[in-house]
């Protein structure tokens, strides 16, 4: 009787670890970048007020993506690409 039990709690662990298994492959990727709820527009025009305030020059690619340049007094300038996009049904993320 015991081979018979132990027979089904072997399924039932190799039923868990398999489940166990999808869980992880559905977890989300890692994701760089800010991520919010607030509306495209918002987050865009915080993105301009932020870059403004650290003097900044920009151009706009379009609605929702910029490139920028920051130039130091020495010389070297840093550049940043900024592209929002839809993450899921609520976020936005948003800095390549």
């Amino acid at each position: 009787m015991s081979g018979a039990g132990s027979g089904k709690e072997a399924t039932s662990a190799g039923a868990t670890a398999a489940a166990a298994q999808r869980r992880i492959k559905a977890r989300p990727k890692w994701y760089f970048g800010i991520r919010s709820r607030s509306a495209p527009k918002e987050v865009m025009a915080e993105i301009h007020r932020a870059l403004s305030n650290l003097s900044m020059k920009w151009k706009i690619i379009n609605a929702y993506h910029l490139r920028a340049k920051y130039e130091y007094a020495e010389g070297f300038e840093v550049k940043i690409e900024l592209q929002l996009y839809l993450l899921d049904s609520e976020h936005y993320l948003g800095l390549q």
